[in-house]
């Protein structure tokens, strides 16, 4: 299993407990394969930080998804 991390940079220090909350949970959600409704991942955060998250609406969704595909088989075709 490959090893990843992301490197922050905290300007809110109080958040950090919160964050590695969030992060905690999104960990066992992604291990149990059981992901739940958005209402839980949005208590995450407050509504400051829910300001910088795009709500897609279903078809905007389904076209993300279509073009997020598309760079995915561009880039497979690359050789990326």
């Amino acid at each position: 299993m490959n090893t990843a991390f992301v490197e922050i940079k905290v300007r809110c220090p109080e958040k950090l407990a919160a964050l590695e909350r969030f992060v905690e949970r999104l960990s066992e959600a992604k291990r149990s394969s059981v992901f739940p409704e958005d209402t839980e991942w949005k208590a995450h955060f407050d509504s400051a930080s829910l300001a910088y998250f795009e709500i897609l609406s279903p078809e905007e969704m389904k076209e993300w998804e279509a073009e997020w595909k598309a760079a995915v088989r561009k880039a497979t075709a690359m050789g990326a």
